[in-house]
């Protein structure tokens, strides 16, 4: 069996909910994903969620949406590396941007500066890391209230807006005047 075959049918396994087909996609990248969740996750004394946290969360939701076949362009093991490692980096976002509100006691205004590794696809130069996560801080920053933060987090993890609502218990509507807030909030500063 070729590599791209076993790749396709080890999907399609997980989309009709075959426990060993998530095991060997789970033994052929957790290590690699732990190693990169480990240089994303802010480096702080007290932090509760460590790298091996983030990973399991975000195999969750791999395997969660792989179920729901929210994922038809998985076709290779890069495929499915680039999915993995951006679902790691936004819980490692997420993680990070929460525990640096507890920190500080819950008011949340900017991320923790290590919060943030690299977001863009590929390898980035590190000034293009710097200037994202900035830009990215600047813009959760620019949002007044912790639920708006929440429905821009939900968004780049591709959680339709129904998902949204169900997850924060309110309306689609009520989602889609957050999402227009949001864009409000940034309007003047994404198009300068």
């Amino acid at each position: 069996m070729s590599s791209a075959h076993s790749v396709t049918q080890w999907i399609h396994e997980v989309q009709e909910g075959d426990e060993e087909a998530a095991r060997r996609i789970w033994e052929r990248f957790f290590p690699r994903l732990i190693d990169e969740a480990k240089k994303r996750l802010p480096r702080q004394p007290l932090v509760v969620v460590d790298e091996e946290d983030v990973v399991v969360k975000a195999f969750h939701s791999f395997f969660r949406r792989a179920k729901d076949s929210k994922f038809p362009n998985l076709n290779d093991w890069d495929s499915i590396w680039a999915l993995l490692l951006t679902i790691v980096e936004r819980k490692a976002i997420n993680e990070g941007i929460k525990q640096g509100r507890d920190i500080r006691g819950g008011d949340r205004k900017r991320a923790p500066d290590e919060v943030i590794g690299f977001i863009a696809d590929g390898e980035p130069t590190p000034d293009l890391v710097v200037m994202v996560a900035d830009e990215f801080r600047f813009l959760l920053g620019l949002l007044q209230e912790e639920v708006l933060v929440q429905v821009v987090l939900l968004r780049l993890e591709d959680f339709t807006v129904r998902e949204i609502s169900e997850k924060l218990n309110c309306s689609e509507r009520t989602v889609f005047r957050r999402l227009e807030v949001i864009r409000n909030a940034w309007e003047g500063r994404l198009a300068s």
